[in-house]
């Protein structure tokens, strides 16, 4: 079984809260753990809603396609 790395999912971000410091916004959940542990730790399988992030995703371009 692949192991799920969540910091390339687009679902996965960081809180600013010391006690939940990790969160899945796809399954509305923060977690002292990475969302894929506990995810697995729940279910006994690997998270099925992992989307890989999109290389483009927040790249500014101007009004001629250009990044900025």
């Amino acid at each position: 079984m692949e192991r799920i790395d969540c910091r390339k999912c687009r679902y996965f971000r960081i809180t600013w809260e010391n006690a939940f410091p990790y969160a899945c916004d796809l399954f509305g959940f923060k977690g002292k753990q990475t969302p894929n542990v506990a995810v697995f730790a729940n279910d006994g399988y690997p998270c099925r809603g992992f989307t890989p992030k999109n290389p483009n995703d927040g790249e500014r371009k101007n009004e001629r396609g250009f990044r900025a």
